[in-house]
């Protein structure tokens, strides 16, 4: 029921208290706006006052701590069992669009729209080491790993995504690696809860990669033209939900992925009723030459 409860939150949340939205969940199951609180089954659950348009929320791994990226930068962290503010952090100087919390809640990571990633110490609320300035990149987006060991990134214009080694105190300023293949920008990127894959949104769709090659597992089909915005595995990794325009949350399971390529090929061709092109089966990145997903119809061009 998570990621139903993803889209009647976003059906249910303001448009103008939100420009971006990210979709962890926490246990606890609530969802910050700019002046509200959503309980998972859909219903205000109570109001954490904020200064300003919140563009950002994330949960500690324990639900204990509520972090929330303002239009102005700051970065207000809440109880949100009494609803009581603990801190304000403050150092982007620009909108804090994207965070995420290390597995053992003691490190945030934020990014901004001055082009920085900061990392926090979350129970000294202090910034640690230097920030990672990426340049004239666009909107940012970020996501850490499971392990809290891996930290991917990157601004939307660039069309990549860099993975960083995240240490105690941050991370190096290069990237150990740029994942590239997205065409148009990106606009979010989220690991799968085991952390083998990466799946990444933007303007040409879906992508998912695997995190030890470092190389592109293939495409999700069915998203259409429009643009996606943010995207979140479910807990146990067997869907994927992509926010889109208007509101829109599309939802894959596992099977879109799988390496069970007889199952998947049954599957894409009750999706779009003909056989994959030539090209759209490159897209698999199967290891094989092409095969005909209808096998009564003809091969695609």
């Amino acid at each position: 029921a998570v990621l139903e409860a993803v889209a009647r939150t976003l059906k249910a949340t303001p448009t103008s208290a939100f420009r971006r939205v990210t979709l962890p969940l926490a246990s606890r199951g609530i969802l910050l706006g700019a002046v509200l609180a959503w309980a998972r089954a859909g219903e205000p659950a109570g109001e954490l006052r904020s200064a300003g348009h919140v563009l950002a929320i994330a949960f500690a791994p324990d639900g204990g701590t509520l972090a929330a990226g303002e239009e102005s930068g700051a970065i207000r962290l809440w109880d949100p069992a009494s609803r009581r503010q603990l801190a304000v952090l403050s150092g982007h100087r620009g909108e804090a669009g994207s965070l995420a919390f290390r597995p053992d809640g003691r490190m945030l990571v934020s990014a901004g729209a001055d082009s920085t990633i900061r990392f926090w110490d979350v129970e000294r609320r202090r910034e640690l080491g230097s920030p990672l300035a990426l340049g004239r990149v666009g909107g940012l987006f970020i996501a850490l790993s499971p392990d809290g060991e891996l930290l991917a990134g990157g601004g939307g214009v660039e069309r990549g995504i860099r993975l960083w080694r995240v240490g105690r105190d941050g991370a190096a300023p290069e990237p150990e690696v740029v994942l590239r293949g997205h065409t148009q920008n990106v606009f979010g990127v989220t690991f799968s809860p085991d952390g083998t894959t990466i799946a990444s949104s933007g303007g040409d769709g879906v992508r998912l990669w695997d995190v030890d090659s470092r190389v592109q597992r293939g495409r999700l089909l069915g998203a259409g033209s429009a643009p996606l915005y943010d995207v979140a595995f479910a807990p146990d990794g067997g869907r994927l939900a992509v926010a889109g325009p208007g509101n829109l949350v599309l939802v894959w399971k596992k099977l879109a992925w799988s390496d069970d390529l007889e199952a998947l090929a049954e599957r894409l061709c009750a999706i779009v009723s003909r056989n994959l092109t030539r090209a759209e089966w490159d897209e698999l990145r199967t290891g094989r030459g092409y095969e005909r997903t209808c096998p009564q119809w003809p091969a695609g061009e």
